[in-house]
């Protein structure tokens, strides 16, 4: 593109946990923050010296400075082969989220948030862990609050979250708001159906042990 003049633009930062999913698609993105010198800088999260609260606000717009653009070598771009289909396109997404997510609790004996709260339950088994305490995975334990995320998609992009929390803080176990519905679930004991924003990690030797939507927020 030739712009015979400058043109005010914009550097985009996410504060505090730098993945998004941009578009319909919910392409997974990471941002590593601002152009060098700029106005967007780069990282968020906490106060130097540790103090304050984790920052999960997104987006965060900020105007940069005046860029000139350039002359450049035009670039003939190949045409599409053919269209691509959202839906097809949506469910290699959530597969492959899934893939991942299985090798991470794969790596971690006895960790469960996959088996017990992937979207892959239903909520008749999450029902009947909450009534009886019988698990997703075939696990005769107690009777607890019981739930499972909405998408493998929003359960990996919590898990790295919940990784970027743990690395920044050390804290082994802690709850957090994703802003926005997350999961869904019963309350111990039953009761109606109950939808979350807030999601609770746990973690053994640095590795995460259980993850799973709160209900209790």
């Amino acid at each position: 593109m030739k712009l015979k003049k400058s043109k005010r633009v914009y550097n985009f930062r996410v504060n505090g946990y730098h993945n998004y999913f941009v578009t319909d698609l919910k392409i997974w993105t990471h941002n590593c923050g601002g152009f060098p010198g700029g106005a967007g800088g780069g990282g968020g999260g906490y106060r130097a010296g540790g103090g304050g609260s984790f920052s999960t606000d997104l987006p965060l717009f900020r105007p940069s400075t005046i860029y000139r653009h350039f002359k450049a070598p035009d670039v003939k771009l190949p045409k599409p082969k053919a269209s691509v289909n959202k839906g097809n396109l949506t469910a290699k997404v959530e597969v492959n989220a899934g893939k991942q997510l299985v090798k991470m609790e794969s790596g971690t004996p006895k960790a469960h948030y996959y088996l017990r709260h992937a979207a892959q339950t239903t909520l008749n088994q999450q029902y009947t862990r909450a009534t009886t305490g019988a698990t997703p995975d075939g696990f005769a334990g107690r009777k607890v609050d019981s739930s499972r995320f909405l998408s493998n998609q929003i359960q990996l992009n919590a898990a790295q979250r919940a990784e970027t929390i743990y690395n920044q803080t050390g804290k082994s176990s802690f709850t957090f708001d994703a802003r926005g519905i997350i999961g869904e679930g019963y309350k111990k004991g039953g009761g109606n159906l109950v939808q979350t924003t807030h999601v609770t990690a746990v973690f053994r030797n640095g590795k995460l042990y259980t993850m799973y939507p709160s209900l209790s927020h």
